[in-house]
């Protein structure tokens, strides 16, 4: 439930720090005193769009901050686990810049708006006048109706998109190939030569790189080979023999020296170390000399044959090994368009499976929204008769409309408030305060099914008064037993029945307006319903007949 709530520099409200109770939580005030800033703010923490508008002329930033105690619905307990939130206390704190940036924190880590707005409707739920509209619009019935029916609905709900899904896909692939094929001549034609071209080049993967290697190679020969002869004159050409006859002296003459004095022994093994791979490389070096291939004729070639295949690369936009691999689609498309009437006649046979599984998986979801329609029906039924509406009749009409992912169903709530009368469209047959009474038993009955913790009713009781009026009371005191209820309104018969009553106000304070909320004591309460009553908190009139309607509300 909602335990506490901070509210700073949001709108008229400066600073404001209410604790709460489980129960039926009334709030009131006058008219235009800022209750609609509260469910406003609250509307913040649940997700709600933030605008720098809403904070405090003057200020910087506005905060709210919500503080949820356990326990909580299992679906509540499991996106926090799944989340690493801590399930036992909740605290969510969302802060507006004046630029406009919004940062959004639970249990102190700061989190992105859209786990925000995934979580909070696992906390509360607002209700307010505005969604009396909403529930004339079919597709909102829709979502409702699909809500009441639970798991095994909304599960066959999601086979049901799957399916649709799926027979689009093979409604479009069919078209796709239908459409390919009544343009296969030009097509065909167009491949054939793409594919006559293609392996007209004899495409070698790795043949461009072989080539540029080839080249490079082919067009230094004259230059690597006078530089190889250059090494090979120096190490064996010349009057002395070249280097390696020198060195082979050299060696001769050191081992002489070495006879006589054996320190240089060591150093004679070197250079005759040295002697020998001098020799190698002479050797290695007029191989490689010899074996040079200068040949002018085969370098034109390679460069023309590289020239050729950069051309294709440039055209095709691809590299050899790529277009190799479109040859192969173009061979695969050619063979598809040569058994084109096989190929459609299975795409044609997949897309009537596919249709033939949604309309089954349609048709299972509309028995199972005509089942719930039933059970919706009755349930709203019930609780408008508790309502003061007993010769109120509700059907949920299930239609048959065009297949979407939502199935092939349009629903409608058909209504009448007055015994004899005929079913029709709700919106054409209920006042604004039978409107609110659907509405009320409506989410009652969705709110038990969700299990949500706390509710907010936003003046959802407009329009009602009398007895009516007060069994909207009692009924939200009975909810209230089962699930924590915040109700903002402006009827005292609606008030009387709370557990806990908040009262709020709008005071000038240092030259600015601002909004307070404080909870009643029974002195206070009394006073509040008698100034509902008859606008004058100190008539002795209205203060008897609050006192009347808080004790027959209490059943004393």
């Amino acid at each position: 439930m909602l335990a506490e709530i901070v509210v700073e520099n949001f709108a008229l409200i400066e600073h404001l720090q209410m604790e709460f109770h489980a129960g039926l939580n009334i709030i009131t005030g006058e008219t235009g005193a800022g209750k609609s800033l509260l469910t406003d703010a609250v509307g913040l923490l649940l997700g709600g769009k933030g605008d720098r508008d809403m904070i405090r002329y003057g200020t910087g930033k506005a905060l709210i901050e919500g503080v949820f105690s356990g326990p909580f619905s299992d679906a509540a307990t499991v996106f926090c686990d799944e989340n690493g939130i801590d399930a036992e206390t909740i605290v969510i704190r969302r802060e507006m810049n004046s630029e406009g940036r919004n940062i959004v924190r639970v249990n102190g880590h700061r989190v992105n708006l859209s786990l925000l707005e995934q979580l909070a409707p696992k906390l509360m739920n607002i209700h307010s006048q505005t969604e009396h509209f909403s529930l004339f619009r079919e597709e909102e019935q829709l979502l409702l109706l699909d809500r009441f029916g639970g798991g095994e609905l909304l599960a066959q709900k999601e086979k049901t998109a799957a399916a649709y899904g799926q027979w689009q896909e093979k409604k479009k692939a069919r078209a796709v190939l239908g459409q390919r094929i009544a343009d296969k001549e030009s097509r065909l034609d167009y491949l054939l030569y793409q594919k006559k071209e293609i392996e007209g080049l004899r495409l070698v993967s790795g043949e461009d790189e072989t080539l540029r290697e080839e080249i490079r190679l082919l067009s230094t020969s004259s230059s690597r080979y006078d530089e190889a002869q250059t090494v090979y004159a120096a190490l064996n050409g010349g009057e002395s023999g070249g280097a390696v006859a020198e060195v082979f002296d050299a060696v001769n003459a050191l081992r002489r020296i070495a006879e006589k004095d054996p320190a240089l022994t060591s150093l004679a093994e070197t250079l005759n170390d040295a002697y020998y791979t001098l020799e190698d490389i002479r050797t290695e070096i007029l191989s490689y000399r010899d074996g040079i291939e200068v040949d002018p004729v085969r370098l034109e070639e390679a460069e023309t044959r590289l020239s050729e295949i950069k051309r294709a690369e440039k055209k095709y936009r691809k590299d050899i090994d790529g277009i190799l691999s479109y040859l192969d689609e173009i061979q695969k498309e050619i063979s598809a368009y040569e058994d084109s009437d096989e190929l459609l006649a299975r795409a044609a046979a997949d897309e009537k499976k596919a249709l033939a599984d949604y309309e089954d998986a349609a048709a299972a979801l509309t028995a199972l929204r005509k089942t719930a329609g039933k059970e919706l029906s009755a349930a709203i039924e019930k609780q408008l008769a508790e309502m003061k509406l007993p010769d109120a009749r509700f059907a949920v009409a299930v239609a048959e409309a065009t297949p979407s992912p939502e199935g092939r169903d349009a629903v409608t709530y058909m209504a009448t408030m007055n015994k004899g009368e005929e079913l029709r469209p709700l919106a054409k047959v209920a006042s604004g305060g039978e409107i609110s009474r659907v509405l009320l038993a409506t989410k009652i009955i969705l709110g038990r099914i969700d299990a949500v913790q706390t509710m907010i009713f936003d003046e959802i009781d407009s329009g009602l008064g009398g007895e009516t009026a007060s069994r909207v009371g009692e009924k939200m005191k009975l909810l209230a037993a089962e699930t924590q209820v915040f109700a903002v309104t402006h009827s005292p018969l609606v008030a009387v029945y709370a557990d806990h009553h908040y009262f709020i106000r709008k005071k000038e304070s240092e030259r600015r307006i601002v909004v307070s909320l404080r909870e009643l004591d029974q002195e206070g309460r009394r006073r509040e319903i008698a100034r509902m009553l008859s606008g004058d908190e100190n008539s002795e009139i209205s203060l008897r007949q609050a006192d009347s309607l808080i004790e027959a509300a209490n059943g004393e």
